[in-house]
């Protein structure tokens, strides 16, 4: 299967996957605490 556009979609892919681990890695300083909500078992 093509796609119709496949630059386009290429570059809604990147990104996102680009700012989900931005995100990801601003909250590695308040893993700790984030850990913390979490049950023991």
């Amino acid at each position: 299967m093509s796609f119709l556009f496949p630059i386009e979609s290429q570059l809604v892919k990147n990104p996102l996957k680009g700012q989900l681990l931005k995100w990801i890695g601003n909250k590695q300083k308040y893993a700790n605490t984030i850990i913390s909500y979490f049950p023991k078992k």
